[in-house]
């Protein structure tokens, strides 16, 4: 982000929650409806507020690990959070996978996400009642935590909807609703929220959504391991770049198996290090190479930086991902960031809730071949540097070779 932009992004949201002000929330939506619509997205208010998002909340991570059961948290509004997630959690009870073999995942989860759907603004409202709940804010708040969980037509989960989990709390950040969390209050936060979308693809067989495969970092999630990785950072001076901890472990310990069972519990990089393998089968530099040149890389900063990078080109820079994401008129507005006017919306909406899954299954299918030809998935992720190390498999495995992103 630009100083420029940083400056107009954070007196924009300094007006949210401010005392008096008058706030018409209306329910999000999608603007990016066309690959076109990608060119105005960077000059968005959302923009602005997401990439300080993931700019903020790393740094409040650094030298912080996951509290435990014990821990108190700073305020009411992070309780609330949990009690969210616990909520959500209890559902998944109520709602049991149906029974006999299904690769596309279980058709239960629609039943449950129907009920998240159902209940996720008097949800906000119900949970948040005694803290400071800008009036109409639920209408947006409500709409964000119901995309954080996968979804409904496709059965699958990806970072789009990491995405949105991201914006419902950003959206109580900016209306002061969870007051000013420490950096324990947003691993518990995000650690709760992972372990609940862990039990949902496990419980549902949710698929992958938008995965690169084996060219990708992971199968569905992004967002742990650039908060894991500035954890094993030190961000107190603002004026230099964040410096490893003396206590961090080896990158190469991201490989041992006893090793990410000690960290797991405590940092999210390692934390999806275990579910990976708890939910795959073979050698790890086979179903994860791209994590298994990260092990090679020397410093937790750079892989912080990488991390960073990635996000920004994978998750934000990527029209299968930000597609979906819903646009509303206070929180993140589909709005220019110098000027505050409205940015243009081409194309014409799809409705994707009308379509059949043949449909759906379909446009997937067009969008895949269209991916082949039009360049690997695998030479845009390594483009993110300018150049990239080999790093050899294990001996005991078939000799191969494949290149880290950032590795320098």
């Amino acid at each position: 982000m630009t100083e420029s932009n940083s400056i107009s992004s954070n007196l924009r949201l300094s007006q949210l929650g401010s005392a008096g002000a008058i706030l018409n929330f209306t329910s999000p939506a999608k603007k990016i409806l066309v690959s076109d619509s990608m060119r105005f997205f960077p000059a968005s208010v959302g923009y602005g507020r997401l990439d300080y998002l993931i700019e903020l909340i790393p740094s409040k991570c650094g030298g912080k690990i996951i509290p435990d059961e014990n821990y108190m948290v700073s305020n009411s509004g992070i309780q609330s959070v949990l009690d969210v997630l616990k909520t959500l959690n209890s559902t998944i009870d109520q709602t049991p996978p149906l029974e006999g073999p299904r690769r596309f995942g279980n058709m239960a989860f629609r039943t449950w996400h129907n009920k998240l759907r159902t209940i996720s603004e008097k949800l906000v409202l119900d949970s948040f009642k005694n803290n400071i709940l800008v009036s109409g804010s639920e209408i947006e708040l409500g709409v964000y935590l119901a995309s954080a969980f996968g979804s409904l037509q496709r059965l699958d989960y990806g970072t789009g909807h990491e995405l949105a989990f991201l914006a419902f709390l950003g959206g109580l950040y900016f209306l002061k609703m969870i007051g000013e969390p420490t950096g324990e209050d947003w691993l518990l936060m995000f650690s709760q929220y992972l372990k609940l979308i862990q039990r949902l693809i496990i419980t549902y067989n949710l698929e992958p959504a938008g995965s690169h495969g084996v060219w990708g970092l992971d199968d569905h999630f992004h967002l742990p391991y650039l908060l894991g990785s500035a954890q094993f950072l030190d961000f107190s001076n603002p004026s230099s770049e964040p410096k490893p901890l003396s206590s961090a472990p080896l990158l190469k310990s991201t490989l041992d198996p006893k090793a990410i069972q000690k960290y797991a519990a405590e940092n999210l990089y390692f934390n999806c290090l275990q579910f990976i393998r708890q939910v795959k089968r073979g050698p790890f530099h086979e179903h994860s190479p791209m994590l298994f040149d990260v092990s090679a890389v020397m410093s937790w900063f750079k892989v912080y930086r990488g991390m960073r990078k990635m996000y920004i080109a994978e998750v934000l820079g990527k029209f299968p991902v930000v597609q979906h994401f819903l646009f509303g008129s206070v929180l993140f507005p589909w709005r220019d960031l110098e000027n505050n006017k409205d940015l243009p919306i081409l194309g014409i909406d799809e409705q994707e809730d009308n379509l059949t899954s043949d449909e759906i299954r379909l446009r997937e299918l067009n969008a895949e071949h269209s991916k082949r030809f039009s360049g690997s998935t695998r030479s845009a992720i390594s483009g993110l540097s300018s150049s990239a190390s080999t790093v050899k498999a294990p001996a005991h495995d078939s000799q191969i070779v494949t290149k880290a992103p950032w590795a320098k």
